[in-house]
């Protein structure tokens, strides 16, 4: 069960999920990646600044209570991890929240750009990249984490995950060379906190180091 840690969250944060209907498994086995989608969380000044994930989905991007992705999490099976920028500020998070709700909630969900991902991947994984076509894409639209990365590199100024084209399996490997870093522990609840949980063993009760154990000093 995935419940968020509100005393830990950050806006801005990457919520990296993992489903298991056919869609999922299917962007997994194209990825060779963990997890299949990506969205943003947002601490929303429009709406008394509450807790709120945008998410780029077909048709188009929504931007949800974090109460009720929550319960959607649960209801479906979808696991998560919790991504953040390492030493970002919590100004730029805000910035890339804003930014996100601003100019990618209501946007089309970028089909035509996901296809010809899809067939670059494809041909790579048969080792005829170098004939891969051109990605084409809407500017106009966006998919999961290109939305993402637009909201940190545009609105926050930092291009947190190094990719024209970024996917879940980008920020995995952001992760893997400290670019971002995987909070997950500190923002779900009873994740590592309660009885080892995943793995963690009997002693598993790391405890959480509170919001700016991960951030810099800057302008936050």
């Amino acid at each position: 069960m995935v419940i968020f840690d509100r005393t830990e969250l950050l806006p801005g944060m990457i919520l990296h999920t993992r489903s298991h209907e056919l869609y999922g498994i299917a962007i997994r086995s194209l990825l060779h990646s963990w997890g299949n989608h990506d969205a943003i969380l947002i601490r929303s000044p429009s709406v008394n600044t509450a807790w709120y994930v945008g998410e780029s989905i077909w048709p188009r991007a929504r931007m949800v209570p974090l109460v009720e992705y929550e319960a959607y999490l649960n209801s479906t099976g979808r696991e998560c991890r919790v991504y953040w920028p390492t030493k970002a500020t919590v100004a730029a998070g805000m910035a890339a929240g804003l930014w996100w709700e601003q100019n990618v909630k209501g946007t089309w969900y970028d089909v035509r750009g996901v296809a010809w991902l899809a067939i670059k991947l494809s041909l790579t994984q048969i080792g005829m990249g170098r004939v891969a076509p051109r990605i084409r894409q809407w500017e106009w639209a966006n998919w999961c984490t290109e939305g993402v990365e637009r909201a940190w590199q545009i609105g926050a100024g930092r291009h947190v995950l190094l990719n024209e084209h970024p996917t879940p399996l980008t920020v995995e490997k952001r992760e893997s060379e400290g670019v971002v870093e995987n909070l997950s522990e500190f923002a779900i609840v009873g994740r590592y906190r309660r009885g080892g949980v995943s793995g963690q063993g009997a002693g598993g009760d790391r405890q959480p180091q509170g919001q700016m154990g991960h951030v810099s000093g800057g302008s936050a």
